[in-house]
């Protein structure tokens, strides 16, 4: 126990100097703020992209691709397929099942045109699905497909048309034959709502219409019918609510889980998280090694000191010890500032990201207000950090305890690594020599 409490001493006094020891030693200062710096950023990164990854998989599960997907192999009509998604709500494993008809078009209008991804749904769609409710968001007028021309685009479509809700709005389809030819299709709409999952890179060219109307201006051989399925528990294993939806089904349905149906997002979206990590972690580790180098600063400073304590009757393993726990102690400390400012920053980005792209705004304001007393300059859009059409509007921030002790464990882990060489160096220190210079 004592020589507990000495080793401590011994380490506390390596780690700070003055005669009452108040202070930080200065090489060691340096390296607990640049383990601090280079940890900011590694853990705000692992936090907003796994916010980012998670809130732009919930928006496609709960809008898109649902947690089951099934159809027939075999031509069925639409009343067949509301029967089975009837008899499918009834099992206690599915949340809700829906059926929808999705195809391709044309839309053009008075402001313009571009392609639309047509998706024909019961009317109910939007009202008796809270996870729909929750991530498509209308910004004008209402979700209302009650009629044969109602239909509701996504904000990027409406921008791009210049359409508002009652505009008219004309959607070209049609039917390929054999024999090559192509017989066009003209509908008229009348714009009833105007919505936005947050996310433009998956609604920007979504168009709601009813299920009736869907199923009439797309052909078969050129859209899709599905039944759409939602589960209790999306991400656990789905394999026991597809065998219970497989058993409910007639034969020849294929079923999918939204896994399958996003493989290549959800790969591509661990790929850039991991290349990332990798070069902030890189970092992390130079800034860590950084101890090795401070420690060695130290001990030829204390050179005077150890060679003292030695004829006082420390043993090299003593020495050794305290300055590893020096380079521990300093590891600690880096790591929770590091690690707390972090979580903190990641807990206010999206302030800190209001706040940035406020001031840099007015910079640019201010900019264009005297720039153009001298030379015309073109109008040009607000400043966007994070562009809504490649990111969410507002980044959610999933704070993962067990990435954090991950995180905690490997510096302090480095710590120790890069301070025993030094330490065993310093262990290694003869007092005689040392006094003879002195």
């Amino acid at each position: 126990m004592n020589r507990l409490k000495t080793l401590f001493y011994l380490s506390f006094r390596i780690f700070s100097f003055g005669r009452k020891g108040v202070k930080l030693s200065r090489p060691l200062l340096g390296s607990i703020i640049g383990i601090t710096l280079s940890l900011i950023p590694l853990v705000v990164v692992i936090h907003i992209s796994d916010g980012m990854i998670r809130g732009i998989t919930e928006r496609t599960l709960e809008t898109f691709s649902y947690h089951l997907q099934t159809y027939p192999y075999s031509t069925h009509t639409i009343e067949e397929m509301i029967e089975q998604a009837e008899n499918l709500k009834n099992l206690p494993e599915v949340r809700n099942a829906t059926v929808e008809r999705q195809g391709y078009g044309l839309a053009y209008s008075q402001g313009g045109r571009d392609g639309v991804t047509i998706r024909a749904v019961e009317e109910d769609f939007y009202s008796s699905d809270s996870g729909v409710r929750q991530y498509i968001s209308m910004e004008k007028g209402l979700f209302d497909i009650s009629t044969a021309d109602s239909i509701v685009i996504g904000r990027d479509l409406a921008r791009k048309l210049n359409l508002e809700p009652g505009d008219e709005l004309k959607i070209l389809t049609g039917k390929f034959f054999s024999n090559g030819k192509f017989l066009p299709k003209v509908t008229r709409f009348i714009v009833k709502g105007v919505f936005s999952t947050g996310y433009d890179e998956l609604d920007r060219m979504w168009a709601f219409m009813s299920l009736d109307t869907g199923t009439s201006i797309l052909a078969e051989n050129s859209s899709r019918a599905i039944i759409g399925i939602k589960t209790m528990k999306p991400y656990d294993n789905l394999r026991e609510e597809m065998f219970a939806v497989r058993d409910a089904l007639p034969k020849r349905w294929g079923i999918y889980t939204w896994e399958s149906l996003n493989r290549s997002q959800q790969e591509n979206f661990r790929t850039t998280k991991m290349m990332l990590i990798f070069i902030m972690a890189l970092i992390v580790c130079v800034a860590v090694i950084n101890i090795s180098s401070s420690l060695v600063m130290l001990v030829l400073e204390k050179r005077e000191e150890v060679a003292v304590l030695k004829c006082l009757g420390a043993s090299p393993e003593d020495i050794t010890l305290s300055y590893l726990i020096t380079g521990l102690l300093t590891g600690i400390t880096g790591t929770v500032l590091g690690t707390l400012s972090g979580i903190v920053i990641s807990l206010k980005i999206n302030e800190i990201i209001s706040g940035v792209e406020a001031v840099l705004n007015s910079l640019i304001s201010f900019f264009r207000l005297v720039a153009g007393s001298f030379i015309p300059l073109k109008e040009s859009g607000t400043f966007e950090l994070l562009n809504s059409a490649y990111y969410l509007d507002n980044v959610p921030v999933v704070i993962e305890p067990d990435q954090i002790i991950i995180i905690v464990s490997a510096t302090l882990f480095l710590s120790i690594l890069s301070s025993s060489i030094p330490a065993k160096r310093a262990g290694r220190v003869k007092p005689l020599e040392v006094l003879r210079k002195h």
